[in-house]
This record gives C-alpha cells, structure tokens and sequence, in this order.
C-alpha cells in the first residue's frame, strides 16, 4: 500500500491527475517464460483477479483525482486486529468521495 499511495502522490505532485482504489480481494499472478527454437525470449507476467477487477471499478466510478480505501480493507484490518485509524492515519484522511453518479459519500477515505 505504501508504494501505490507514493506512486499517486507523486503523480500529483508532479500534475498528473490519477485516481485509484486499494481494495482487498483475490488476485493471481502468472509469471510464464517461454525459450524459443531461436534463442528468443517470451514472457507473460499478468496479474488478474476480483481483487483488481474491484479495484479498477472503484477507481473508475470516482469523479477527482484521488485514491479511495475500499470498505473490504476496513473489514480487513478488523478482522485481523487492527484499528483501521490508527494504521491508515499517517497516509489517509476522511473526505467526501464524489463519485460519477453524482453521489457523495461521507465513508469515503481518501489519499
């Protein structure tokens, strides 16, 4: 999470707007490397998933230039012991979330 949050940061910073989720769900990954009968190199490193499909759909239904903290990493931290606060304090703060549809929402964290 540190570095998608350093990543959008200093997008911003730098004037180019971005928008994001961080969510928790499932994801795989694929790392396949192939060797050809010539010598040559073919690799597929893919990652895909709920998790990402959830990520991109939250991203792309916010209307700013901002990142999002999904309800499923609340529940999460939860879930496992941890005061969601108090972990995402130091990079998050509460904010109205306009979302395309026209609605604000008053759960929305932002970074």
């Amino acid at each position: 999470m540190k570095f998608h949050i350093s990543l959008i940061g200093g997008l911003i910073v730098i004037f180019f707007p971005a928008r994001g989720a961080v969510v928790h769900g499932e994801l795989e990954g694929v790392d396949f490397s192939y060797l050809n009968g010539k010598g040559k190199n073919y690799n597929i490193n893919s990652v895909y998933g709920k998790g990402l499909i959830s990520a991109y759909e939250k991203a792309e239904s916010q209307n700013w230039a901002g990142t999002v903290v999904d309800q499923s990493i609340i529940d999460y931290l939860e879930a496992n012991g941890e005061s969601p606060k108090i972990f995402l304090e130091p990079w998050c703060v509460p904010h109205m979330i306009p979302y395309k549809s026209g609605y604000l929402t008053k759960k929305g964290i932002c970074i």
